[in-house]
C-alpha cells in the first residue's frame, strides 16, 4: 500500500514540476484572420499606382503603417508566401522598424492558405528622402506538410507614396528566402503598407 501511494505522489509531483516549467505560448501581435489573397492583390496592384510623394511633402516625424508582403515561393513549397506587414518609419531619425507575422503558404490554383509559418520575425532598416530599406531577420516554424524550424531573410526595398495624403503609402519589391528546416526562395515579391 505504501509503495502505491509514493507511487502517485511521484507522479503528482512530476505533473507539477513540468507544468511550472512549460514554456508559455508565443503571444501573436497580429490577429488571426481568414486571410483573402483577392482582398491583398487589389491592395498591392493600388499601391503600386499611387505617385511618389516629393521629398518637401515627407512627413516630418514617425509614421506608422501596416499592409502586406506577397511572392511567389519554390523549394520544399511552390505555391505562394503572403504575410502581414507592420512597420514604424520615422523620417526625421531615418529609421525603419516593424515586423512580419501571419505568414501563410497559399496554393495558387486556389488562393487558399495551404498552412502558417508561425513565428514574428523583425523588420529593421533606413528611410532617406522617401527611400525604405530594410530587412526582415528571424525564426518561423512549419506547420504542416512543410516542418522544422527556419530562418527567414527577406530584403524589402520601397518608395513612399500618396495615396489620399502625402506619405500615406509605402511600396516595394521584396526578395529572399528561408533557410534551415525547410528551404523557400521568394521571387517576384512585393509589399505595400499603409499608414494607420
Amino acid at each position: 500500500m505504501m509503495r502505491f501511494r509514493m507511487s502517485w505522489l511521484v507522479v503528482a509531483s512530476c505533473t507539477v514540476l513540468l507544468s511550472a516549467c512549460a514554456r508559455p505560448e508565443e503571444e501573436d501581435v497580429f490577429p488571426d484572420t481568414d486571410r483573402s489573397t483577392t482582398d491583398d492583390n487589389l491592395a498591392l496592384a493600388n499601391a503600386a499606382i499611387q505617385p511618389l510623394t516629393p521629398v518637401a511633402s515627407l512627413p516630418g516625424g514617425s509614421v506608422n503603417y501596416s499592409g502586406v508582403l506577397a511572392a511567389s515561393v519554390t523549394g520544399d513549397y511552390t505555391g505562394s508566401l503572403y504575410a502581414d506587414l507592420d512597420m514604424t518609419v520615422d523620417f526625421a531619425a531615418f529609421d525603419v522598424t516593424g515586423m512580419v507575422g501571419n505568414v501563410d503558404l497559399i496554393d495558387d490554383a486556389t488562393g487558399d492558405v495551404v498552412q502558417d509559418l508561425r513565428g514574428t520575425p523583425a523588420l529593421n532598416g533606413t528611410a532617406d528622402q522617401g527611400a525604405i530599406a530594410g530587412q526582415v531577420t528571424g525564426t518561423l516554424t512549419g506547420v504542416g506538410s512543410v516542418t522544422g524550424v527556419s530562418t527567414a531573410s527577406f530584403i524589402l526595398g520601397g518608395t513612399t507614396r500618396t495615396g489620399t495624403t502625402p506619405g500615406d503609402t509605402i511600396y516595394g519589391p521584396v526578395i529572399g528566402n528561408t533557410f534551415g528546416g525547410f528551404n523557400l526562395a521568394l521571387s517576384n515579391g512585393e509589399f505595400y503598407a499603409s499608414a494607420d
